[in-house]
């Protein structure tokens, strides 16, 4: 959807950050609903789309969706 090739894309131009200091994963989540509701049930997080959560020690620390997902935030919970 347009939405979520926006938000995608800003955060792509707005990401600086390293492989050494943030893993990254992409979920595809049509293909995959179900990874992205054990998550959704896992993590504690209401399901959105699209949707940036940071983990830190195995909770969600950051939850964004739309033009909340900030790269800055992520800076500052790392």
């Amino acid at each position: 959807c347009s939405i979520s090739s926006m938000a995608k894309t800003r955060l792509e131009r707005d990401w600086d950050l390293k492989e050494d200091q943030i893993s990254i994963y992409y979920l595809d989540l049509l293909a995959y609903r179900n990874v992205s509701n054990a998550i959704a049930d896992t993590l504690v997080v209401e399901h959105q789309s699209p949707q940036l959560i940071l983990v830190k020690n195995g909770k969600a620390v950051y939850n964004a969706s739309h033009s909340s997902i900030s790269v800055e935030k992520i800076k500052t919970l790392l």
